[in-house]
């Protein structure tokens, strides 16, 4: 664990602070604990005014995007990669989906994170894909933020700061989810995160 810095006084949190323009949050497990239904009581326990329709996540914006900047048509439906939230949100915005049997409604592929990505969903997905010109394929945007300017903040090495040190940010642990103190002396270096503190807040 030598090679990790637990912040710990105020004097080293401020500086790890003002390094960076840009942080990037994982939400669960790191600012809450719990479904979407809970996000807005604790942003208003944070101090932090915010209305429903300013808390969405990656899910939301696609099926938002599908269903007001593609007009996607009534008649067809979204094959889903991804976990019960993708579902969620498509539901929300009366969009329909899949994710069984090939199905020739499809007129778009949506990935998302999914936990249990196989080979099986991506042959799906490439065949939805190769079969109909027309159907579109949407995944996450790219954006302008300067990587050595940001950090991801995140409570899992193997996803968020996997993510963050894949993506060449810099990155923040915080053992408020699944992984502690001692699983951070079991890691080998290249996943490593470099800096580790309690929680948030």
């Amino acid at each position: 664990m030598s090679m990790v810095k637990s912040l710990e006084s105020h004097k080293d949190l401020q500086g790890f602070i003002d390094r960076f323009d840009n942080f990037l949050f994982d939400c669960d497990g790191v600012i809450w604990h719990g479904e979407r239904a809970h996000q807005r009581a604790k942003f208003d326990r944070l101090g932090i005014q915010a209305d429903l329709d300013e808390i969405f996540g990656s899910a939301y914006a696609t099926a938002l995007y599908l269903k007001r900047i593609l007009k996607f048509p009534d008649d067809k439906k979204v094959y889903v990669i991804g976990e019960k939230g993708l579902e969620d949100e498509l539901a929300s915005e009366n969009l329909k989906f899949c994710g069984g049997t090939t199905d020739k409604d499809v007129g778009a592929v949506m990935c998302g994170f999914d936990m249990h990505i196989n080979y099986k969903k991506l042959a799906k997905a490439h065949r939805y894909l190769h079969e109909n010109p027309d159907c579109h394929f949407i995944l996450t945007n790219d954006d302008s933020l300067e990587p050595s300017r940001s950090c991801m903040i995140g409570d899992r090495l193997d996803t968020d700061i996997a993510f963050g040190i894949n993506g060449g940010l810099s990155t923040l642990l915080v053992l408020t989810g699944v992984v502690t103190r001692a699983d951070i002396s079991q890691t080998s270096s290249q996943d490593l995160t470099r800096v580790c503190h309690r929680q948030l807040g």
